[in-house]
């Protein structure tokens, strides 16, 4: 496993290479290209127990980030490219930043479109995630609206509703902490919603039982923050639907 974290100018986040090289015959590599809100919490692993518990098969999963980056700044560094290009994969995930699918919306989808030219036949899902801070009511929708008309060129690449998902849970559980203190970025719980709506997306199901382990590098369980995991699956799937 090649692990990094590049120092960038002072004052600005480092950007994370966290590389998995395919193993044992029979895994699946996956990718995610993004920023904060695909490295914190450990996401990756997270998505990668869903993953591995959903599809009765061995995922691995890699991730490229750098907090505050868009897909953009990804494709001007090189290192996405060479690196989707220089490994096999069964699957990318690509998360633009926060709400630039919205409000750049041509920017965003010609990006996406170059990060799909890169991966060639391979997969691809688009992460829909939700405001950094409070915003419009039902900002997602203008993300996910975003994401679904640029897929309507890409049918091949999937879409992970993760911020329809973060809307519905607000809505039925108001006393759960969805932001750190920071008031922007995501708590475990928030980060674990988002891995099982990527999970959902790519798989079109879930474990029955939350996988062991999921947190802290594999070596703990996410704070939930008292919600049960029948409670987690029955609100993503009545968001979903």
């Amino acid at each position: 496993m090649l692990n990094l974290k590049i120092p960038e100018p002072q004052g600005t986040p480092p950007l994370r290479i966290d590389i998995h090289r395919p193993g044992c015959e029979g895994e699946k590599c996956m990718l995610m290209v993004g920023n904060s809100l695909t490295h914190l919490n450990v996401m990756p692993k997270m998505l990668e127990k869903l993953l591995s518990h959903s599809d009765d098969q061995t995922w691995r999963i890699s991730a490229i980030a750098r907090g505050g980056a868009t897909l953009d700044w990804h494709i001007q560094q090189g290192v996405v490219e060479s690196t989707i290009r220089s490994l096999t994969w069964h699957g990318i995930i690509f998360q633009d930043q926060s709400l630039r699918p919205r409000l750049e919306p041509e920017a965003s989808r010609a990006d996406l479109e170059t990060l799909t030219h890169f991966s060639g036949d391979t997969p691809t899902m688009a992460y829909a995630t939700w405001d950094l801070v409070d915003g419009p009511e039902n900002t997602w929708q203008g993300i996910e609206n975003a994401f679904s008309a640029q897929s309507e060129h890409l049918p091949s690449r999937k879409i992970g509703r993760a911020g329809r998902v973060w809307d519905h849970l607000k809505s039925l559980h108001p006393q759960v902490q969805l932001r750190r203190e920071d008031g922007k970025h995501p708590t475990e719980l928030v980060s674990l919603l988002a891995a099982m709506a990527l999970c959902h997306g790519w798989t079109g199901r879930l474990p029955p039982q939350q996988p062991p382990e999921m947190a802290a590098g594999g070596y703990g369980e996410p704070d939930t923050q008292g919600l049960q995991w029948p409670q987690l699956l029955e609100g993503l799937l009545e968001a979903l639907n």
